[in-house]
């Protein structure tokens, strides 16, 4: 039995505010920004619907100024001592957002994704990852397979060397990744090039074989699409033809367990998708063959290959593709 490998996601994540959020900066003329209280207060009509804010403004030097917003939060009007906070005559304010030219107001300390302090407690992991993100990245080595869980979103930068580290040094003849945020997204408006640019390198230099990700709320599996006409390199890096790339043979599979679905756009560089199809993997390694399985919720098979290695060349990639479920395309408007 293969131990649990879990690995966080966005729903492990909450927001912290860094400051108070009434706490705020705020560019102004003739310096670079000032750190501001705001505190609003609802002004309402007769019928008691609020039709705007009373603004009251104190600086860290203690100053204090005031301003009318109206009910979408634009500048109505302002007294002297903002005049006297920000440089800025009425004429430059009035009518604009706070949040726009020429104050664009913000927090203070810009708020951060912290992992829920949940996760520790329920899961027992391998304390093996850089500091600061144990039991979120660790690896643990099973029967011949050094199985990698990264942290997508957070500190990916400081993930690298310790990733090269465990890889440089893995005596296991198959290697997994896993991690939250697809290297490749199927997902219509969706990329992640920074994850990108960072991980895939190391992922090539040490001939990754198998990468489980999530995320798109869709399915996708790199594989040859050579005979195919790509279009579009939206999500593909620059350099590569294709995301399976023969010279080092890794597989980037894309899945989603539970219902929620997102619709695929620029799915070119892959050779297998489903759209709208609930799905698990079964990965079964047996000596020089990784044999994987995507199966639908009711267990019938959805897609399948196997990797077999080869002495001093990439993995052959065998292939065994059931038919497709993909959308109907949308019909043109009249």
């Amino acid at each position: 039995m293969v131990p649990v490998i879990p690995t966080p996601g966005n729903h492990e994540y909450y927001t912290l505010q860094g400051a108070a959020p009434n706490v705020r900066v705020w560019d102004i003329l003739g310096r670079s920004n000032l750190v501001v209280t705001l505190h609003h207060t609802p002004m309402t009509n007769t019928v008691g619907v609020t039709n705007g804010f009373h603004l009251a403004v104190t600086a860290a030097d203690g100053r204090t100024a005031s301003a009318q917003l109206d009910a979408d939060h634009r500048l109505v009007a302002v007294d002297a001592g903002f005049d006297a906070l920000t440089g800025y005559a009425p004429a430059d304010l009035l009518g604009r957002p706070l949040a726009a030219f020429p104050l664009h107001d913000r927090p203070a300390v810009p708020p951060r994704r912290v992992l829920a302090p949940h996760w520790r407690p329920q899961f027992t992991l391998p304390r093996n990852g850089p500091a600061g993100l144990e039991e979120t990245v660790y690896y643990l080595d099973y029967q011949g397979t050094r199985i990698v869980s990264l942290n997508s979103n957070e500190l990916q930068e400081s993930q690298v060397g310790w990733l090269r580290e465990i890889l440089a040094r893995n005596p296991n003849r198959w290697t997994l990744l896993t991690f939250h945020h697809p290297v490749f997204s199927p997902a219509r408006n969706r990329d992640n090039p920074r994850l990108r640019a960072l991980w895939k390198p190391v992922f090539d230099e040490f001939r990754v074989d198998l990468v489980l990700t999530g995320h798109d709320h869709t399915y996708a599996r790199t594989g040859d699409v050579a005979g195919r006409a790509v279009v579009g390199t939206e999500n593909v890096p620059e350099g590569y033809r294709q995301a399976w790339d023969p010279e080092i043979g890794t597989v980037y599979v894309v899945s989603v367990s539970g219902p929620k679905m997102y619709a695929q756009e620029h799915t070119d560089w892959a050779v297998r998708r489903a759209e709208d199809t609930q799905l698990f993997q079964v990965i079964t390694v047996d000596g020089d063959e990784l044999r994987y399985q995507a199966r639908t919720a009711t267990g019938r098979l959805y897609d399948a290959f196997t990797l077999r290695k080869r002495p001093g060349r990439p993995n052959a990639l065998l292939e065994s593709l059931p038919p497709e479920h993909r959308r109907p395309p949308a019909t043109p408007a009249e």
